[in-house]
């Protein structure tokens, strides 16, 4: 469907003369999947955003990822840890460490969506967080930020919530 251009890859040549918006998805989803294999550098607050707004965004219910991180914040894995409803997932700091230990990684990044669109923290999501962040640093590993997606991004970092 698409082809990468040999002399930029970021450059895109449509193979068919027409294509649906799932086959768009498709792709979208191979390049992001490239883009974002192990080892992948989240150096930005923005490529956090994108990573996790392509990863959870398109959810009909609330699903809780991470994405484990080494030292120099290179992705070792990314995993959807819990799923919920339309408006709640509950999460379990105990499991969210454990997975940490077994990836070996010092860093880990949180992520949720908000099926309805709205990416504004809950007090619960807040409350939650503070949870995440206190059963991490009893294994020493670094809570580095929560996103929340929705129609846009929301780190908790960006807005000193962690």
């Amino acid at each position: 469907m698409f082809i990468e251009t040999s002399d930029n890859s970021n450059v895109f040549q449509l193979l068919g003369e027409t294509v649906t918006a799932d086959e768009i998805i498709e792709a979208a989803n191979e390049i992001i999947n490239k883009r974002f294999a192990k080892g992948a550098r989240f150096d930005s607050p923005d490529r956090a955003r994108h990573f996790f707004k392509f990863k959870l965004g398109e959810k009909d219910r609330e699903v809780f990822g991470v994405a484990y991180l080494d030292a120099q914040h290179r992705l070792i894995a990314f995993e959807e840890v819990f799923a919920g409803g339309h408006q709640h997932v509950s999460v379990h700091p105990g499991v969210v460490a454990k997975r940490a230990l077994q990836h070996n990684a010092p860093k880990v990044i949180l992520a949720h969506n908000h099926p309805s669109g709205d990416c504004s923290p809950s007090p619960e999501d807040l409350s939650m967080t503070a949870s995440l962040k206190q059963a991490l640093m009893l294994v020493e590993v670094t809570l580095i930020d929560h996103i929340i997606v929705g129609k846009q991004c929301y780190s908790l970092c960006d807005n000193g919530q962690i």
